[in-house]
């Protein structure tokens, strides 16, 4: 089963490859622009990327650096004309979308984490430490 899986696979992947591409589809910056939710999704990628790959930042640092790519993106938006009005409130706002929703996400997955009983690795040292604890009684229905 699992070799017709693979060899259907490379089939269908031969034949979208074989496709001809009549033109190359256009990026549209604008699109960044059209509500702050769009642009609170860019600041999300964005900032994940930098904290990736250019810088370590943690705690306060994350939602600051999420609400200054708003304003930044904004100001830029402004300035190309993608933005009318007031662009600082609009990047505040992406800014801040971005923190809340980062937030939500996490408060929504922690819960299955915790779940999942894996637990990290502990070091040697520390395993030979063994703390007891007290099972909490259940409570006595009337």
């Amino acid at each position: 089963m699992l070799r017709f899986l693979a060899m259907a696979m490379v089939l269908m992947t031969g034949a979208v490859l074989a496709e001809e591409v009549s033109e190359v589809p256009d990026f549209d910056f604008a699109s960044w622009f059209s509500s702050p939710h769009a642009l609170a999704a860019v600041v999300v990628g964005l900032v994940s990327l930098l904290r990736k790959h250019f810088v370590k930042l943690d705690g306060i640092l994350v939602p600051a650096l999420a609400l200054v790519l708003g304003l930044v993106l904004a100001f830029l938006g402004n300035l190309l004309g993608y933005l009318q009005g007031n662009w600082a409130f609009f990047g505040l706002q992406a800014g801040l979308e971005a923190v809340m929703a980062v937030a939500g996400v996490r408060a929504l997955l922690q819960p299955l984490a915790q779940k999942g009983g894996s637990e990290e690795p502990k070091d040697q040292d520390s395993s030979s430490e063994v703390t007891a604890s007290t099972p909490t009684p259940r409570p006595k229905l009337k």
